[in-house]
């Protein structure tokens, strides 16, 4: 964001994390983090208040810089839609897999989906593998989640895979039954 531009200004906006961030209270015990929250919220009003265009990724996104901006001039681009592309395994599994793909950070929900895979198999007795692939975002919520498949019932049956950018998202998905997310917040998850 330049701070002294004085043409016509086109920005994109991609989601409100840090307002949720800071809504939310999360990182409140870490001084850096939260200096860089404030930082990154005065840009993010900077960027609205300059800009003529607004771009953003989904419906969603644009009805929130809505809510909190006001009336603003946003193109949405649809990049957070639709993922083309995704191919449905044929073959019926016996085990269902279950896939949570997002990054460690505690909004996300990867505790919950713990939670809800053990409930299915104590009390439902269907076979379950849960499968998590994300990029290490939070290393203290990271450790957290590893220390809660430590204590699991299930931790036989839970896998922390790889972080692997190289594979599609057709190539990750591939390998599921069930894409589980539950996340308290998403602005451009795919």
């Amino acid at each position: 964001m330049p701070f002294f531009y004085k043409g016509d200004l086109v920005v994109t906006i991609h989601d409100f994390m840090n307002d949720f961030y800071l809504e939310k209270g999360y990182y409140r015990n870490n001084v850096f983090r939260l200096l860089k929250l404030y930082y990154f919220k005065h840009i993010e009003k900077l960027a609205v208040k300059k800009s003529k265009l607004i771009v953003t990724n989904s419906l969603s996104i644009k009805e929130e810089l809505l809510r909190r901006y006001g009336n603003k001039n946003v193109l949405v681009t649809g990049l957070g839609n639709s993922v083309n592309g995704i191919s449905v395994p044929s073959k019926k599994k016996k085990t269902f897999c279950f896939y949570c793909v997002a990054g460690y950070y505690p909004h996300k929900g990867h505790l919950g989906v713990i939670d809800l895979v053990e409930l299915l198999f104590s009390k439902y007795k269907i076979d379950i593998t849960l499968c998590f692939r994300g990029n290490p975002g939070d290393k203290k919520y990271f450790n957290s989640i590893l220390d809660r498949i430590r204590q699991s019932p299930c931790r036989e049956r839970i896998v922390i895979e790889d972080y692997a950018k190289e594979l599609s998202v057709s190539e990750i998905y591939a390998n599921a039954s069930v894409m589980i997310l539950l996340s308290e917040y998403e602005g451009f998850g795919l």
